[in-house]
């Protein structure tokens, strides 16, 4: 949660956001905590600015905890619902001030939405914006904190701009392969990678919106890569194929620094730790530790019983999620880290689990389904 010592100003409470002049951080909810009055004297309602039931149990649970306690606690608390899918949600990605989300899915459309604390946690949610250029299912949606572009893929590569609600540019798809999987690189980064069904990772620089270079992942026999993702510096990208193979390579040069197969099953998830680590899960029920320098099994993290498709890390903490609708929660990237694990309520999630997110400022999670809704819970 963001923390401030600074008063919130009466002007920025009223309009329900925070004033981008102003000096106080964006958050979702503490504006909603303020009665206002009118100018003319009379006393407004206003219940809508209210919090109410699992918002305020939220809040003052949040606002009561210390400063040192910096644990994700995971309450299976319902805040909010978000509608207007009407099929799996695929992706889904929060903004950096956490006001806002884009998420896509197999109906062809991308949204962006609006966070705010705001009802009583029945409350349900429209999108701001649907981008409904795609003519395919959308399985991946990312964002370029450099250039504020969003970039949204169904094997052709669109990009557009989720502050002014506009395409920029759909990339030619009759000249390259289908894509895979789309990520963007860590800031100050321009570039996005793509990868391709011929196993190969394509760049594209956002400030020309084109392809600009390309690297071979595979010499063949690797299968389609699944997922992908590059280190903080932007320096490595690692890559998971369907067969469990898993490349590592240098952005720098193209030089593939290793290739391995750390998994008897598919690869289903991969996720950039640090200090030259990375985690990855896969079919055959395992998360694992591993490191870059030499190809080499760190540990496996304890705990997970069923396959995790689903990796998010918060601070030192590692969140999983199943298709069986469990999430869990090591406590650190480590071979004694502790685990607890919790299958989601009927009443507080409903479908399968096809995707998530972490709300880190605010220790909230987004969760996406197969009948297309999304969940904020705490």
């Amino acid at each position: 949660m963001m923390r401030t010592t600074k008063p919130i100003r009466l002007q920025d409470a009223a309009n329900g956001f925070s004033n981008p002049h102003s000096d106080f951080p964006p958050s979702i909810g503490f504006a909603t905590t303020v009665d206002i009055t009118k100018y003319t004297g009379s006393r407004m309602d206003n219940t809508q600015r209210h919090l109410r039931g699992n918002w305020l149990a939220y809040w003052e649970h949040e606002i009561g905890r210390s400063e040192q306690d910096a644990r994700f606690n995971f309450k299976q608390i319902k805040l909010q619902t978000f509608m207007g899918h009407t099929n799996s949600v695929k992706s889904i990605h929060v903004l950096n001030n956490e006001n806002s989300f884009i998420s896509c899915s197999k109906d062809k459309t991308v949204k962006l939405w609006s966070l705010r604390s705001q009802g009583d946690g029945n409350t349900h949610v429209s999108s701001q914006w649907t981008y409904a250029g795609h003519k395919k299912s959308v399985f991946g949606v990312t964002f370029s904190d450099s250039m504020r572009y969003a970039a949204s893929c169904d094997s052709t590569v669109h990009v557009w701009d989720p502050f002014i609600c506009a395409g920029v540019k759909q990339l030619d798809s009759l000249r390259h392969s289908p894509v895979t999987v789309l990520t963007a690189m860590a800031a100050p980064s321009t570039q996005l990678v793509a990868a391709t069904t011929d196993a190969t990772l394509k760049f594209i620089d956002l400030r020309i919106c084109n392809y600009t270079h390309e690297f071979k992942v595979s010499m063949g026999g690797a299968g389609l890569v699944r997922c992908i993702d590059t280190s903080g510096d932007g320096r490595l990208v690692t890559v998971a194929h369907s067969s469990g193979v898993i490349s590592v390579l240098d952005t720098r040069t193209g030089h593939l620094l290793s290739t391995w197969k750390p998994h008897e099953g598919e690869v289903l998830c991969m996720k950039w730790y640090k200090d030259g680590t990375f985690i990855s899960s896969a079919l055959d029920q395992t998360v694992s530790v591993w490191s870059v320098d030499d190809s080499k099994l760190k540990f496996t993290l304890r705990g997970p019983t069923e396959p995790v498709h689903l990796i998010c890390l918060y601070g030192e903490e590692v969140i999983t999620g199943t298709t069986a609708n469990r999430i869990g929660v090591h406590t650190s990237v480590s071979p004694t880290a502790s685990f607890s694990s919790t299958r989601l309520r009927s009443d507080t999630f409903r479908g399968v689990l096809t995707t998530m997110a972490v709300l880190p400022l605010n220790r909230l999670l987004l969760l996406g389904a197969d009948n297309g809704t999304i969940r904020l819970l705490c």
